[in-house]
């Protein structure tokens, strides 16, 4: 008997997200079906696992469907994609990025079947091709919420996270990246703060030096830094 494919929707529309949800669940290739209404949502979800699929509206405020795609195939374990869209122009764009299959809403029962078909044989040819499993789907990516874009950091470039009121300040290899505020409390130093973080996954404990010190640290114990966490 095959697994049954555990999928994501992800639509900032109610009605239309729960619609297909349910259509999801009528179908007997379907397990685990789960929703999220963003980007945020939808990276916090991926980031513990578990997901086949994820079926993406196109048009979504702040990240729409396609953008998105591009952050989930940098993923070290990326789910397939199916987008589900009202709209026909971007099935080329949709395909260019891998996409197993392009829903026109209303979606059909008939039609769903089939792409649930094409699902079920990717995940058969992925599983054939994957590499030895990470211990988070982000690999060493840290997903960060910094200047109305989310984006996934290689976690090498992160020196330091600097709690500053009510933000973080990220400081990469390239600079300061000011990150919105969201309450994260599973970062592996331990420590529980105000952070950007779009995944309740662990996200890193570096090593740095503070300023004004010769002393190497990590974030969690720099106490002679303005705004680090103790």
């Amino acid at each position: 008997m095959t697994e049954r494919l555990h999928v994501l929707v992800v639509d900032d529309e109610a009605p239309a997200r729960d619609e297909l949800a349910f259509l999801l669940q009528q179908q007997e290739l379907v397990g685990r079906v789960a929703q999220a209404t963003g980007a945020t949502g939808c990276l916090e979800l991926l980031a513990r696992g578990g997901f086949d699929a994820v079926f993406l509206d196109v048009r979504m405020p702040h990240l729409d469907g396609l953008e998105l795609s591009r952050l989930i195939a940098q993923m070290a374990r990326p789910p397939q994609v199916v987008f589900v869209t009202a709209y026909e122009d971007h099935a080329v764009e949709a395909f260019g990025l891998a996409a197993v299959d392009y829903l026109l809403k209303p979606v059909r029962p008939e039609r769903l079947g089939v792409t649930l078909g094409r699902l079920t044989r990717a995940r058969a040819r992925a599983a054939a091709d994957a590499a030895p499993a990470s211990a988070s789907p982000l690999g060493d990516r840290i997903a960060v919420s910094a200047r109305g874009r989310i984006r996934l950091l290689p976690a090498a470039e992160v020196l330091v996270a600097i709690a500053d009121g009510e933000g973080v300040t990220v400081r990469t290899v390239d600079g300061p990246l000011p990150t919105s505020a969201r309450r994260c409390t599973s970062w592996r130093s331990g420590w529980s703060g105000t952070a950007s973080c779009a995944s309740t996954a662990p996200i890193w404990s570096t090593s740095t030096t503070c300023p004004g010190s010769t002393a190497s640290s990590t974030a969690r114990t720099c106490s002679s830094w303005p705004g680090c966490p103790t």
